[in-house]
């Protein structure tokens, strides 16, 4: 039940702060609003909430993502990856 009580705040908190905002948050904005917002969330804090800031927050650097792409053989499957430019 905590989970689920703390994924409603999450969301809550992202709606309010993101999809609801008056005006575009910055990157430093919502990076200390989330971190404020769930303290005992404190591993991990550059990458989830480095990403989270810099996605939505005004100025921030979106991260590339890394996609997968297989193409099957006859004699076996070879794996083969780029990097896709996020366009948002």
């Amino acid at each position: 039940m905590a989970d689920l009580e703390h994924n409603k705040k999450y969301l809550a908190l992202f709606r309010e702060k993101v999809t609801q905002a008056q005006k575009k948050p910055t990157v430093q904005e919502l990076y200390s609003c989330f971190k404020g917002a769930f303290p005992k969330a404190d591993k991990n804090l550059e990458f989830f909430l480095g990403h989270l800031s810099n996605q939505f927050g005004e100025g921030g650097q979106i991260w590339v993502r890394l996609a997968f792409r297989a193409s099957f053989q006859e004699l076996g499957c070879l794996a083969s990856c780029m990097y896709i430019e996020n366009t948002y």
